[in-house]
């Protein structure tokens, strides 16, 4: 379906469904997390924490697919499809093999299973191949378990090879110069960035950034912008490769209520998180700070892949991946 009134005005969703499942990820690590730190030494916060930022204009809305199971990533191809990293409920608690694939959906709602992977997570695009997390599970992170890695996809066989293993919950995915990888830990009070090496060796990154989540990179000046779900304020930090903090940008609202999941950033430098207890995209403009909401009805979101300046998509927990189209 496709509607131009804009989002915040339409009638509510079911939100009985979402709120339980919000809680089932949230519960496992919020008595911990939700009033966790910040960064003590930090350059001037950019952002309002006075309330919901205001609408980006109107922006059309249509469900390109449904019917998936846990929808935790999204990435673009060049040839506008989409690449899906789908778990199974029962994913989140255990460690099974046939739990989780990656997919390919076209824009007009066909979907080819690529591979069955593990509890995916992150996903990163290298021309036929595609860099994947594996082992994104509830389990591997409160029980500190290094059964998670990044595994290297054939967009056109299928075919994967395992690039990094002994990581704890690797979720979010960012690649950076010379082969290397950058992979978050989930949503823990002590879960940071994992700098993993073109060999596959691995170590941490910017440890002060807990609680961390999706990962951007600017392929202008090298920054990686990075969401941090269960803190206080939820926020996006922005850092250099060598993890120095170059600006933060917090959310309105208590910090796990808001959850800052995955995000990406558009070709015209514009940056859209998905916030998944928010059930919010939320546009950032990371030269001013300026924030504004695309979808405040975007039930679960749970990560963004924005094609152009003017076309989002987002998936869900719920199993639906949905366009919005500025005007």
């Amino acid at each position: 379906w496709r509607s131009s009134v804009p989002l915040r005005h339409r009638l509510r969703g079911p939100s009985m469904r979402v709120r339980p499942l919000a809680a089932l990820l949230s519960l496992a690590t919020v008595a911990a997390l939700a009033l966790a730190p910040t960064a003590a030494a930090a350059p001037p916060a950019t952002g309002s924490l006075d309330g919901p930022p205001p609408l980006c204009g109107v922006w059309t809305s249509r469900v390109v697919a449904s019917g998936f199971a846990l929808l935790e990533n999204i990435a673009a191809l060049p040839s506008g499809d989409l690449l899906l990293s789908e778990m199974s409920a029962t994913s989140l608690t255990s460690s099974r093999p046939d739990q989780g694939a990656l997919w390919r959906l076209t824009p007009g709602g066909t979907r080819h299973l690529v591979t069955p992977i593990t509890s995916p997570g992150g996903i990163v695009v290298d021309g036929n191949q595609a860099y994947v997390t594996f082992g994104n599970s509830i389990p591997s992170l409160i029980l500190n378990t290094p059964t998670s890695g990044i595994t290297r996809v054939d967009l056109a066989t299928g075919q994967r090879t395992t690039v990094a293993t002994g990581l704890v919950m690797s979720n979010g995915l960012a690649a950076l110069p010379g082969g290397r990888l950058l992979t978050t830990g989930g949503a823990g009070a002590n879960d940071h960035p994992t700098l993993v090496e073109a060999d596959g060796t691995h170590r941490p990154f910017a440890p002060w950034i807990t609680s961390s989540n999706g990962i951007a990179r600017d392929p202008k000046s090298g920054d990686l912008f990075i969401g941090r779900s269960f803190v206080h304020p939820s926020e996006v930090v922005r850092v250099t490769e060598r993890g120095e903090l170059v600006q933060r940008y917090p959310f309105a609202g208590i910090g796990p209520l808001v959850g800052a999941d995955d995000l990406d950033l558009a070709p015209d430098g514009k940056l859209y998180v998905a916030q998944n207890s928010g059930a919010r995209v939320v546009q950032i403009d990371p030269s001013s700070g300026a924030q504004c909401v695309v979808a405040d009805q975007q039930w679960s979101a749970s990560s963004i892949a924005a094609t152009d300046a003017n076309t989002l998509y987002a998936t869900s927990l719920l199993g639906t991946v949905t366009e919005y189209r500025r005007g």
